[in-house]
């Protein structure tokens, strides 16, 4: 717990928005494919997600680690989601790859 702890405590405000942005953006995304959906809880993390919006900042950054090369760097550039690209994210998380979906 202490290297997190840390971790939270380096953290600009912004970033850390942007970090819960992204996390909020996988959780609609799980939400929307739950079968069956539940509406409500969608609709919820959807406004949640439009108020984070209005915090979004125009420097990109990373969820953890940066690419370790320009090649890599590229390729995540290419696949990264929608999401990501509007958060100037650098990351290729996707909802698919979290193995416990709601």
């Amino acid at each position: 717990m202490e290297p997190f702890r840390r971790s939270l405590m380096t953290m600009t405000p912004g970033s850390l928005i942007e970090r819960l942005y992204d996390v909020l953006v996988g959780a609609r995304l799980m939400s929307e494919k739950a079968d069956p959906m539940d509406e409500s809880r969608t609709r919820s993390l959807s406004e949640l997600e439009r108020t984070l919006d209005k915090s979004r900042r125009a420097k990109e950054d990373t969820l953890g680690k940066p690419p370790r090369s320009a090649t890599e760097r590229e390729w995540v550039l290419a696949n990264r989601t929608e999401e990501a690209k509007h958060w100037n994210l650098l990351t290729d998380w996707r909802a698919e790859h979290f193995q416990y979906a709601v």
